[in-house]
C-alpha cells in the first residue's frame, strides 16, 4: 500500500539537491502529520476513530496496552515501517516495508512464525477489510489536500532556514 504525491516543480534557489532534500522534508512531513492525527484518534478526513470491540479491549487490557487509544500501534511496527519508498522529479512516494512475525502478541508459536507484511496490515485497517472478515475501517493512510499543503509549506521553510545557513 502506497501514496503517490506528485509536487509541481518548485524553483529552489541553489544547487539540484536542494530539491531532492525539499522532497525528503516533505515526506517526513507528511508521515508526521498521519501520525498525528493517528494519536488524536482520528482518520485522514478528522473523524473519530470506531472505539474498540469489548473482546478486543480485553486482549489489550490483558496485554498491558491502552484501551481506549493508541489506534493502530499495538506493537508499534507497522508504524515504524512507514516511510519515503521513492521520490523522482517531482513525485513522492510513501509506504510500508517489512515484514514482522503474525499473531501479534498472540501465544501460538505457529501464528508468530508467519510472516505478515506491513502493508497487508495498513490495507486492512485502512479499508476495513482483515484476514478473516470485516473489521472496522480506520482510514489512517492516503492523499488529503490540507496535509499536503501543510507539508509543502514546512519543507519550504526548513529548506529556506537551511540555504541561509550556507
Amino acid at each position: 500500500m502506497i501514496i503517490r504525491l506528485k509536487i509541481g516543480r518548485l524553483k529552489l534557489k541553489g544547487p539540484n539537491n536542494d530539491y531532492n532534500r525539499f522532497l525528503d522534508i516533505f515526506g517526513d512531513a507528511y508521515i508526521s502529520q498521519l501520525e498525528q492525527r493517528l494519536d488524536r484518534g482520528v482518520d485522514i478526513y478528522n473523524n473519530p476513530f470506531p472505539p474498540y470491540s469489548e473482546k478486543y479491549q480485553k486482549f489489550r487490557a490483558e496485554h498491558g496496552k491502552n484501551i481506549q487509544g493508541d489506534y493502530l500501534q499495538l506493537t508499534g511496527k507497522m508504524l515504524q515501517s512507514m516511510s519515503i519508498v521513492d521520490h523522482g522529479r517531482n513525485k513522492i512516494v510513501i509506504g510500508f516495508s517489512g515484514a514482522r512475525p503474525g499473531g501479534g502478541l498472540g501465544k501460538s508459536k505457529r501464528k508468530r512464525k508467519k510472516q505478515i507484511l506491513n502493508a497487508a496490515i495498513a490495507y486492512a485497517h485502512n479499508e476495513g477489510k482483515g484476514r478473516y472478515g470485516p473489521i472496522p475501517q480506520r482510514k489512517f493512510f492516503g492523499v488529503v489536500s490540507k496535509i499536503v499543503t501543510y507539508s509543502i509549506k514546512a519543507a519550504l521553510r526548513q529548506i529556506t532556514m537551511w540555504s541561509k545557513r550556507r
